[in-house]
């Protein structure tokens, strides 16, 4: 359980001091109205120095931000439970490199990375069992290449291609008990060409053919699902 420092300061040591120039010096305390200490720091010729950290208004470690001799700060950020919800680094105010994020029981649930505080390169989500959610490419924080999801039991569940956050190319979905579900394509973020619609059997149920994000003509070899269809469109009305 982390405390803050000012326990274990000497009664007699000032605190909230800046030098003749203005600038803060040694340990600084900041408090809400009612005690509540929110802030705990130290400065050096009005620089952070050394860990940094913050409290929710109700108590408890919000954040700890560790200043070393480079301009990276080691952060570990925190549920107002107590448990840890990420772990990274800053460089300055943005996210930088590796960081881990967690869930307010503290599994594991993403890790990314980072520059210049937007997402870049690869991203892993995880199921609750730990099992990979998805896989995802970012770059300059959009969704760019592969883009792949997955049931509990590393099961393929979809494959989407990605161009600056938008789906470009093959695409495939799959049931849960690993049969397709469909499979289709895109171009410039709408639908084109043929796409087809799988049951859980395994069996062909519909066919579209879509054309600049037009739906051109429709085939069906289920009359269940052409009934869905329809009744999915009145309803729309």
């Amino acid at each position: 359980m982390l405390t803050t420092s000012i326990w274990a300061q000497p009664a007699n040591q000032q605190v909230n001091q800046k030098d003749a120039q203005g600038r803060k010096q040694g340990h600084w305390v900041k408090k809400a109205y009612d005690g509540q200490v929110l802030v705990d720091c130290h400065y050096r010729d009005g620089k952070r120095v050394g860990e940094y950290r913050n409290f929710y208004e109700k108590g408890g470690i919000q954040s700890l931000l560790v200043y070393g001799k480079t301009d990276t700060i080691k952060a570990t950020l925190y549920h107002d439970n107590g448990k840890i919800m990420a772990e990274g680094q800053y460089k300055d105010t943005l996210k930088f490199g590796i960081w881990k994020f967690y869930d307010d029981r503290q599994i594991l649930s993403s890790i990314e990375v980072f520059e210049n505080g937007k997402l870049n390169g690869k991203s892993i989500v995880f199921h609750l069992n730990s099992d990979t959610a998805a896989i995802r490419e970012f770059k300059d924080g959009l969704r760019n290449g592969l883009s792949t999801e997955y049931f509990e039991g590393h099961k393929l569940k979809s494959k989407i291609n990605y161009v600056d956050d938008t789906p470009e190319g093959k695409v495939i979905f799959m049931h849960p008990n690993g049969k397709k579900s469909k499979e289709g394509g895109y171009a410039n973020a709408v639908k084109e060409g043929a796409w087809f619609y799988y049951g859980t059997d395994g069996n062909l149920d519909a066919q579209e053919l879509w054309k600049n994000g037009v739906l051109i003509k429709q085939l069906f070899y289920d009359k269940e699902v052409e009934q869905q269809v329809e009744d999915n469109k009145k309803g729309e009305n």
